[in-house]
């Protein structure tokens, strides 16, 4: 006889739950671990693993101030007050574009700091628009890019790569393919 079926055979209605249950909060355990692994990896991916990526020229496109936290959740963790603070913050996103084999490809990164109103944010962004700057890209998946502060990324900012951060319905974002 098959081992699933002896197995099968040996579980009662009883006692389904009680196996059920511990492999699937492994499951959830696992998945969340392998989330937040798989976001280090790709944080330390685009921040030191792409020393190593050969450069190409970018220009910079567009500004726009993004305010990635929501409102509720900030309520609910840390009340009124929280979602005030939340709600007035800002940071500045730029866009840039580079080409790889004569194909175009987006890029975004954020500028360090956050400010307390939009205006603000895409005042600080305003004067990085239509500037050259060099970019590093993954040769074997070139739509994967990093500005990197050796290769004149400002201090403090961070590279996002080819997702530009949600912004709730603030921003309509528009594939340059």
């Amino acid at each position: 006889m098959q081992l699933w079926l002896q197995l099968a055979l040996w579980i009662d209605e009883d006692s389904i739950s009680d196996i059920l249950g511990p492999i699937i909060v492994l499951a959830v355990f696992f998945a969340i671990i392998g989330g937040l692994v798989w976001y280090a990896y790709r944080r330390w991916r685009l921040r030191y693993g792409a020393s190593h990526w050969p450069l190409a020229e970018a220009t910079i496109q567009s500004e726009y101030a993004c305010n990635p936290t929501s409102p509720g959740v900030a309520a609910a963790v840390g009340g009124a007050a929280a979602r005030v603070v939340v709600s007035n913050t800002w940071n500045a996103v730029l866009q840039y574009s580079y080409y790889v084999a004569d194909e175009s490809y987006p890029g975004f990164f954020m500028l360090a700091g956050s400010f307390d109103s939009r205006e603000g944010a895409s005042t600080a962004a305003r004067s990085w628009v239509l500037r050259k700057i060099s970019v590093r890209y993954d040769p074997k998946r070139p739509w994967e890019s990093a500005f990197r502060h050796a290769d004149g990324a400002p201090p403090g900012s961070r590279s996002l790569g080819s997702q530009p951060p949600s912004s709730g319905d603030d921003v309509i974002t528009l594939s340059l393919k």
